[in-house]
């Protein structure tokens, strides 16, 4: 039992109560052998040794006593420590529930703000996206207001000035009434709109320009409302008539001959730089159709603008085999991919 009569434990409740059997069995074999010797000895018990086994008796009882009540009080203490480890337990549980409770709202919340930033971003990329149709859209608008208006511009112009084609000498240059029309723009200078107003003013053929004098293509320079001169300049009627002698070229030696006695052979279309090749003038003409990519038609459309020697090919840079090349109606760039200059090098050399 505890000294300070504060709460004793269960083990040392346990251990008073093992204390107080112990001692009660200990008197117990003393009063069974008093009781023995005084049966051995068939004689009335002394007055002390009545005294000693009342003692004994009263001793047993009081250690009975103080052994039920330390059980009761371990019994109760047990009961109350029991309680409140369950107690304990209960509120650690909560505590863990609660625990598990807060990590999950934490990772809910994490997700929930995971999901809301790809929204965010989301929402973002769609307005930048928006944004950039809108001025897409503004720029589309802005060019087909640009558009509109230009083609408005050009379509008052053309109309201001076929109303000046009765300035041309149509008896010179012939009505372009009842024939096909020629690509126009083939000619150096002569754009789509300028082919719009030529067509305006009546002209549609390389027939009606191969007959335009002096006086009449100062006539068409101001009705196309272009600088001064500019018609003149680009030579209209020589690319005009090239093109003639281009389209017409036979393939039979009839039709060369033919070209030539018209002066055909010595035209030369507008961007071909003359000064680099050379004319070919008196001298004999090779047999162009040795060069890859030259046939008997090219070889002869060739001798009408004037190319009749290897070495005026051989001499052809690259803008003036553009030039040839557009002369000819060939596929862009194919005299230069063929090589022209320099298998004309080559034949030379081998001579």
């Amino acid at each position: 039992m505890s000294g300070d009569g504060g709460q004793v434990s269960p083990a040392e409740a346990e251990k008073e109560i093992e204390e107080i059997k112990a001692e009660m069995k200990r008197l117990e074999a003393e009063i069974a052998h008093k009781k023995s010797a005084l049966s051995e000895s068939s004689q009335d018990p002394l007055p002390e040794q009545e005294e000693e086994s009342a003692e004994a008796e009263a001793e047993k009882s009081r250690l009975e006593g103080e052994a039920k009540d330390a059980l009761r009080r371990a019994e109760a203490e047990a009961e109350e420590a029991k309680s409140e480890a369950e107690d304990a337990v209960r509120k650690a549980e909560i505590e863990e529930e609660e625990a598990e409770e807060a990590r999950v709202i934490a990772e809910i919340e994490e997700e929930e703000a995971r999901e809301a930033k790809a929204e965010a971003e989301l929402a973002k990329r769609r307005l930048d996206e928006a944004v950039r149709k809108v001025e897409e859209a503004g720029k589309d608008i802005e060019q087909f207001t640009a558009d509109a208006e230009r083609s408005k511009r050009e379509d008052a112009i053309v109309e201001r000035v076929g109303k000046r084609s009765g300035s041309i000498d149509w008896s010179q240059i012939g009505s372009s009434e009842g024939m096909s029309s020629d690509d126009l723009t083939r000619i150096n200078g002569i754009d789509d709109f300028a082919q719009r107003k030529l067509n305006a003013l009546g002209i549609s053929t390389f027939e009606q320009l191969s007959k335009i004098d002096s006086k009449i293509t100062e006539v068409v320079n101001d009705a196309l409302e272009f600088v001064p001169g500019r018609v003149a300049e680009l030579e209209w009627t020589k690319q005009a008539i090239t093109m003639i002698g281009l389209e017409g070229v036979d393939t039979s030696s009839h039709g060369q001959e033919a070209l030539e006695d018209t002066g055909m052979a010595d035209l030369s279309a507008a961007k071909i730089n003359w000064a680099q090749i050379g004319k070919a003038g008196d001298r004999k003409s090779d047999q162009l159709t040795k060069i890859k990519g030259i046939d008997r038609d090219i070889e002869k459309k060739l001798k009408v603008l004037g190319i009749r020697t290897f070495e005026q090919i051989s001499k052809m840079d690259k803008d003036t085999s553009e030039a040839v090349n557009g002369a000819l109606g060939l596929m862009q760039g194919r005299v230069t991919k063929m090589m022209w200059s320099q298998q004309a090098m080559s034949l030379i050399e081998q001579g």
